[in-house]
C-alpha cells in the first residue's frame, strides 16, 4: 500500500486543525500538506500558504509535492460571510 500524499486546505481552521493533526497520525507529518491563508505559529510543517482562489497556486502546489488527496476545507464563516454580503 502507497502512502498517500494529502492536502489540506484551511489547515488553520477548527476542524481543519483536527483533521491534519488526524491524518499526520496515521500516515506521518510528511505525508501531509497543510495549507492556509495564515501561519499559526503552532502549526506543524510541512506548510504553505494557500489563498484557495488562486488556482495556479493550488496546481503547483498539487504538482510539486504529488498530492494523491485534497480534504477541501477552506471556508468563510457564515457570521462574517453575512457581515461581508
Amino acid at each position: 500500500m502507497s502512502i498517500p500524499k494529502i492536502l489540506v486546505t484551511g489547515a488553520n481552521g477548527q476542524i481543519g486543525r483536527v483533521l491534519t493533526e488526524a491524518l499526520r497520525n496515521v500516515y506521518g507529518n510528511d505525508a501531509v500538506l497543510a495549507t492556509d491563508i495564515t501561519k499559526l505559529e503552532t502549526t506543524k510543517e510541512p506548510f504553505e500558504f494557500l489563498d484557495i482562489l488562486n488556482n495556479q497556486r493550488l496546481r503547483e502546489i498539487v504538482e510539486d509535492h504529488k498530492i494523491t488527496q485534497i480534504y477541501h476545507l477552506a471556508a468563510i464563516l457564515s457570521a462574517n460571510g453575512e457581515w461581508n454580503q
